[in-house]
């Protein structure tokens, strides 16, 4: 059997579309951390400033800008265990960054994560290119077909045209 180029391609082309699938899951933008921004229970704002006034806060990160904090705190009633709470922040609280520092309480503020970014453009780039590409080729594949370029609807129609008078020579 004779080596082609096109056979190659034609198979290839499938098994990229699958792969291409795989490595969309790969490289998703779902984070998997199960670090600092984990939080056991939610907690309102206002039940926030109380543990704030009481004492109870012992650190602070702040995520999505300042609109989602995470807060250490201690409740003494589960035996002053230490426990990761979430809080939703209102949009404008200048005033928590003051009142943190005043109250001596550690707090980190967390920039958005941008990871995949650039992978993302990308995977949604690479599939309709090669799909396009896919399309364009098997077009000019089409355009070796007996009937010609262009002619791949075309294949009921016949040229062949009724005479009424017989030219037999």
């Amino acid at each position: 059997m004779k080596f082609s180029w096109r056979v190659v391609l034609l198979w290839t082309l499938p098994a990229l579309v699958v792969g291409f699938f795989f490595w969309q899951g790969a490289f998703s933008n779902t984070p998997m951390d199960f670090g600092n921004n984990t939080a056991s229970t939610r907690m309102t704002y206002g039940r926030f400033l109380e543990y704030l006034d009481a004492g109870r806060v012992r650190s602070v990160d702040l995520f999505d800008g300042g609109r989602t904090a995470i807060v250490e705190a201690v409740d003494p009633e589960l035996d002053g265990r230490l426990q990761r709470l979430r809080v939703d922040l209102p949009g404008n609280a200048p005033e928590l960054i003051s009142k943190l520092r005043d109250e001596h309480i550690s707090f980190d503020v967390h920039p958005p994560r941008n990871d995949g970014a650039i992978w993302s453009l990308l995977g949604n780039l690479l599939f309709p290119v090669l799909l396009i590409g896919g399309l364009f080729f098997l077009f000019r594949r089409s355009s070796n077909v007996p009937g010609g370029p262009g002619q791949a609807m075309n294949f009921g129609k016949s040229r062949a045209r009724f005479q009424m008078e017989a030219k037999t020579g």
